[in-house]
């Protein structure tokens, strides 16, 4: 069971909507456990490995209708 932190910058998020929309729909998949967006842009994803993987949480994002590129 690794803990790790993934990070995206967000083509578009305005406002605490889009904010909220982004939590609530990340919070639904297994393993993650902490969401946060800057004033940015940046989405930080905290999450459990062995619940799900980085590539499950870049799908859920766009399939939120948030657009993003990958960061380091």
């Amino acid at each position: 069971m690794a803990h790790l932190s993934t990070y995206f910058s967000l083509a578009s998020v305005s406002g605490k909507h889009d904010i909220s929309r982004l939590k609530q729909g990340l919070d639904t998949l297994s393993g993650v456990t902490s969401v946060s967006v800057s004033d940015t842009g940046l989405l930080a994803v905290d999450y459990d490995s062995s619940g799900v993987c980085q590539a499950q949480i870049r799908q859920k994002v766009q399939e939120l209708g948030f657009p993003l590129q990958m960061e380091d």
